[in-house]
């Protein structure tokens, strides 16, 4: 996983690219917007949301430090999804003409993008099975399976992640914490 995302982050480090930085709550775009850049994460978090016709947000992507945002978009026209900084966040935005034309002309990046990709076909069925699971529980032990458990102050966007409300993940950490700790007699 490491070495695939190094890769491609090597093969995108080599393209002309803008350093910004965005503030907590700032769009990063928005569905029905023109594919004109991609967009790496150097710090902070992204979440990539689909919202549904009666409101509710649905996290598509969890974007954080050596992400590459909305990946899928390198083949498409417009957006399908809103993109927000969930935290302050600091990112590379290269020109999609560029990521583009250097798919075409080198073979070893088209690689690098498509195992990526692969990637995160992966990454994405994985979830998919935590978002079918009733109990927070064992939304919680799947998505560890795939990363650590972050600071304290994430623990709302994992909460969103897994598809749970905050006092639903506070009270099962809260478990867990209890049960872990030795009892005093």
């Amino acid at each position: 996983m490491i070495a695939i995302m190094s890769e491609l982050l090597a093969c995108l480090g080599r393209l002309p690219a803008d350093a910004f930085t965005i503030g907590s709550g700032q769009p990063l775009f928005r569905r029905g917007d023109p594919v004109r850049h991609l967009f790496t994460v150097e710090s902070g978090l992204v979440h990539l949301v689909r919202y549904q016709e009666d409101g509710t947000a649905t996290v598509m992507q969890r974007a954080q430090r050596g992400d590459v945002v909305a990946e899928a978009s390198m083949f498409g026209t417009r957006y399908h999804c809103d993109a927000a900084a969930v935290s302050d966040a600091s990112l590379r935005r290269l020109s999609m003409a560029h990521v583009r034309a250097a798919m075409d002309a080198d073979p070893g990046f088209a690689r690098a993008c498509a195992e990526h990709l692969a990637h995160e076909v992966h990454r994405m069925r994985v979830r998919s099975e935590i978002m079918g699971m009733k109990r927070v529980a064992g939304r919680l032990d799947a998505w560890l399976s795939m990363r650590p458990l972050p600071p304290r102050g994430e623990w709302g966007a994992l909460a969103a992640d897994i598809g749970v409300t905050r006092e639903a993940l506070y009270r099962e950490l809260s478990r867990r914490r209890r049960q872990a700790a030795p009892s005093i007699h």
